[in-house]
């Protein structure tokens, strides 16, 4: 890992923003400090092995776009549970099995994201 200027961090954050909406979707992201900011926080975080984040703040602030900028950085795939009315501990625990198959037996990167409204149930937080 080695330092960047802001410049250079603003330029690969461009690159990785292009790349992204080029291969999936737009992100409607615009690099105001605040957002570098956030994506370097982040990137800080999601580098190192083990990390994680509590994000906390007020609805369209782009909490999920940044970390889908950080984690495209990285190579990291975002999973993210689609949540209903139906949707179990089963369901969870399907997705979990998924995600971690991924993960452990095909090698690959990735990046749980769990926002408050995914949260169906209590136990999802005490799964083991």
């Amino acid at each position: 890992m080695t330092r960047v200027t802001q410049a250079d961090f603003h330029e690969l954050v461009k690159d990785a923003i292009r790349t992204y909406e080029r291969d999936y979707k737009m992100l409607n992201l615009l690099l105001v400090p605040q957002i570098l900011d956030m994506i370097a926080a982040e990137d800080r975080v999601i580098s190192q092995p083990g990390g994680s984040l509590l994000l906390v703040g007020k609805a369209g602030v782009g909490r999920r776009a940044t970390v889908t900028v950080a984690a495209h950085i990285h190579h990291l795939e975002v999973f993210s549970p689609k949540v209903s009315r139906s949707y179990s501990a089963k369901h969870f625990r399907a997705d979990m099995q998924t995600l971690v198959r991924k993960a452990g037996v095909e090698d690959t990167r990735m990046l749980l994201y769990l926002e408050d409204f995914q949260i169906a149930f209590e136990e999802m937080l005490e799964m083991h």
